[in-house]
């Protein structure tokens, strides 16, 4: 009789914890969430800023090799300039972006800053001649 007893609260114990214990784990398993999300974002609006402020940048040396330019070299700023818009359209495109989305925006407009930033060097090469 002792050990049927025992058993019974062993029992209901165990349910108890079980359901606290999945209780707290859909607990944390949210605030986790919450917490990845809040960090992407914050990734997200790093990057964001990183790059409007490096699109400035660009703006102003494609603007000192215009007037450095003469008629002959329109062409090399205009294929700087078109660059330079893509890279605003794809920024403007990430800013609008989910948090799953903006990693595959984020690879390529990286890997379009380095197109521009090459384009650039070479740019100021041609100008040179």
């Amino acid at each position: 009789m002792k050990r049927f007893i025992l058993l019974i609260i062993l029992s209901l114990t165990q349910v108890s914890v079980a359901a606290t214990t999945a209780t707290d784990v859909k607990e944390k398993a949210g605030e986790t969430a919450d917490a990845a999300a809040d960090y992407t974002k914050e990734q997200k609006e790093a990057f964001v800023k990183e790059m409007e402020k490096n699109l400035t940048n660009l703006k102003a040396k494609i603007k000192e090799l215009k007037n450095q330019a003469g008629k002959s070299k329109d062409k090399t700023i205009e294929n700087l300039e078109i660059e330079q818009k893509n890279l605003e359209k794809d920024l403007t495109a990430m800013k609008s972006s989910s948090g799953r989305a903006w990693a595959k925006l984020k690879s390529g407009l990286t890997k379009a800053w380095i197109e521009v930033k090459n384009s650039m060097s070479e740019a100021k090469e041609e100008l040179k001649k």
